[in-house]
């Protein structure tokens, strides 16, 4: 947004602060959504088996269609008023534009990855996944194929 304002050469005013104001609460709202799929992901049972960046990716998927729906509608909105409105709107109308598709970018594909990095090793992830060891399979054959059965210890 700093950048935007340099570059544009955007006077900062209280409609600029409004914006500011207006883009914070968007993203922090589409960052809610992605947080709480990740949530309730990382408490389903038929998911305990994925890793944490596996379980961000598979949120972001979710919730894709759903953040793009509402941004792009939005958009909408703000390029027909910045098309429509006087200077004054355009100078609050400018900078929502560009934190929409910012801010948008940030929710989806910054914060759920950087979620997984951050709690993938702490103390607080659950997930301890351990790669099995190739002494730990054993090879039968059934009807001339190969089965392979794999002893699996409970996770502490």
């Amino acid at each position: 947004m700093c950048a935007l304002v340099v570059i544009f050469r955007i006077e900062v005013n209280s409609a600029f602060i409004a914006a500011i104001i207006t883009i914070l609460g968007y993203s922090i709202n589409n960052t809610i959504v992605v947080f709480d799929r990740l949530r309730e992901n990382t408490r389903k049972e038929s998911l305990m088996n994925l890793s944490n960046m596996e379980i961000a990716n598979l949120s972001i998927k979710q919730t894709f269609a759903r953040t793009l729906n509402t941004s792009i509608t939005t958009l909408l909105a703000v390029v027909m008023l910045a098309i429509i409105g006087v200077s004054s709107i355009r100078q609050f109308i400018i900078p929502i534009i560009f934190g929409i598709i910012v801010g948008t970018y940030a929710a989806m594909f910054i914060s759920a990855p950087l979620w997984a990095k951050i709690i993938t090793g702490s103390r607080f992830d659950k997930r301890k996944i351990k790669p099995s060891k190739e002494k730990d399979k054993k090879v039968s054959k059934v009807d001339g194929k190969p089965v392979v059965e794999a002893s699996a210890e409970p996770i502490s």
